[in-house]
């Protein structure tokens, strides 16, 4: 082995620990909280925001919930800052302005009373997390969202990546059928479907799938994991008539959006010759937020959006949306 080869060994191992390490601090740390209230168990999950009115996250006016933390680390993530969990190291104090963000019992807490919204602590923080959240239960989210009804047609639970939370998913979902008001969730797709462990179907309106790359490579590329989980995901919902939307963001060079979008088209296309409302949005790559290591990529073309669009129509999509 070469000085270089070696040298390149030693760089991954060191990423790897590093890597790791992380995991293993947000594993200690940031478990999601259980809460025994009246004899019965509630878990808070961190929230890192919540949209009372989109009109982008599922049909119709509804809010948006972003829960915090992903399982996938993908190249072109536009919201990167709520792919990790705080490991509380504390570099995010010293900027806030209104002094928002604090030292609490040896850990990082967070005043939105305070918060001016300037994103300072975002722009600290070195670890892809933010330190912007609230720890809440189901009832407390419902309870916030309940504010804006009528004038909202449901609930969105985005992230971050939201399958990270089974348990609060399932009682929230319960909540709104409740109430009557629609439940989609907004997913990577890593989560088991199949098992269905914690019986989210049951309770959930359908699922916006991310399908980053159809080849499996090419998924390793861009987020860094396999996809065989995802693709069996996206046609088990489509199976129980829970896919609502499969989204495909376009970053010519990184990897094939033919490849992708064909395939993605041919394996739905039976469920919506069934009748099935399947949305395809194809989204073109924009570097708005992206990570800096990871903004030399270029944005697809009008003229590729439109012949994808295209491709997608003649393997039998009909719902075809392009960003």
């Amino acid at each position: 082995m070469s000085r270089i080869e070696e040298l390149g060994t030693m760089e991954e191992l060191a990423v790897k620990k590093e890597k790791q390490e992380n995991i293993e601090k947000q594993e200690n740390i940031e478990k999601p909280e259980i809460r025994a209230d009246r004899g019965q168990a509630e878990i808070k999950v961190p929230v890192n925001k919540i949209i009372p009115f989109s009109s982008v996250d599922g049909p119709g006016n509804r809010t948006a919930i972003f829960l915090q933390a992903c399982n996938l680390d993908c190249k072109y993530c536009h919201n990167p800052e709520t792919r990790a969990l705080c490991i509380h190291c504390g570099d995010c104090i010293p900027g806030c302005p209104t002094k928002a963000i604090y030292w609490e019992e040896g850990r990082v807490a967070f005043s939105p009373e305070k918060c001016i919204g300037c994103d300072q602590c975002i722009h600290a923080c070195t670890h892809n997390a933010s330190p912007r959240i609230r720890r809440m239960t189901a009832k407390e989210v419902f309870q916030e969202a309940s504010k804006n009804l009528p004038f909202i047609r449901g609930i969105t639970v985005s992230g971050g990546e939201c399958t990270l939370y089974p348990e609060f998913l399932r009682e929230l979902g319960m909540l709104c059928k409740k109430r009557g008001i629609g439940f989609l969730l907004d997913s990577n797709g890593y989560y088991d479907f199949s098992k269905d462990e914690k019986d989210l179907l049951p309770y959930i309106d359908g699922v916006m799938l991310d399908i980053k790359a159809y080849n499996g490579e090419e998924h390793k590329r861009v987020t860094g994991f396999s996809n065989e989980e995802i693709l069996k995901n996206m046609r088990i919902l489509a199976e129980y008539d829970k896919l609502f939307e499969v989204r495909t963001v376009v970053v010519p060079g990184l990897f094939s959006g033919k490849d992708t979008v064909e395939k993605v088209s041919k394996d739905l296309s039976p469920y919506v010759r069934k009748g099935q409302k399947i949305r395809y949005k194809i989204i073109a790559y924009r570097e708005f937020g992206v990570r800096e290591q990871y903004r030399q990529f270029e944005s697809p073309g009008e003229e590729e959006l439109k012949a994808l669009k295209e491709l997608a129509e003649q393997e039998g999509m009909q719902d075809i949306l392009l960003i």
